[in-house]
């Protein structure tokens, strides 16, 4: 079967995506420009806020993540500029311990006190706030957003942690939320023609 077209098409395309980071705003250009740490959460951020809970055949537990590949990709981008990164989270499961080491990232587990933790990184490196961008998406993630140099959080994060970020992503937890926020601080600081421009392909 063929379908006509008329001669002005008006069949509704969906229209191509417009890149947040030729968006940039002089504002959010000048807090990402002074990034050299990126702190995210993991359950809500990189995933879908869902764990997969199992129990093996000799009643030991055992958790599955999906994780999205996009998201490791600008994750390996900041490390090759000397941006660092760290997952921190409240849980502790193996598949983020594993993904965290797979991209080259710092992992923080088991954290009741995010604030003292990113502190203690802080000091370490000889940074301060200013220096932090920061992707939480629940009510726990709040005291990081009012502290980081800049915020962001999921399209699907509780409303009071969007209400309080610098930036809302388009895109939901686990589906592209490190990627968009990461090139867009990529593109910030310069690093982004440099990316696509180079002469080979980086693993």
């Amino acid at each position: 079967m063929y379908y006509h077209l008329p001669e002005h098409n008006t069949f509704p395309w969906p229209k191509k995506e417009a890149f947040v980071y030729q968006n940039l705003n002089p504002e959010r250009r000048e807090k990402l420009s002074n990034i050299l740490l990126v702190v995210t959460d993991v359950d809500g951020v990189h995933t879908n806020d869902t764990v997969l809970l199992g129990i093996g055949p000799n009643g030991e537990r055992f958790e599955m993540y999906r994780f999205i590949t996009c998201d490791g990709i600008v994750i390996k981008e900041c490390l090759r500029h000397n941006i660092q990164v760290v997952l921190i989270s409240g849980r502790k499961a193996p598949a983020v311990k594993q993904r965290a080491a797979d991209l080259g990232a710092q992992c923080l587990q088991g954290i009741e006190d995010k604030v003292k933790a990113v502190r203690e990184v802080l000091d370490k490196l000889g940074l301060e706030w200013e220096h932090v961008l920061f992707v939480g998406n629940d009510i726990q993630d709040l005291s990081l957003i009012r502290k980081a140099g800049f915020s962001a959080a999921p399209r699907d994060a509780a409303p009071e942690v969007r209400s309080e970020a610098d930036y809302v992503t388009k895109k939901k937890g686990g589906k592209g939320v490190v990627r968009e926020v990461l090139q867009m601080l990529l593109e910030a600081q310069g690093h982004w023609e440099t990316i696509l421009t180079r002469e080979r392909t980086l693993g």
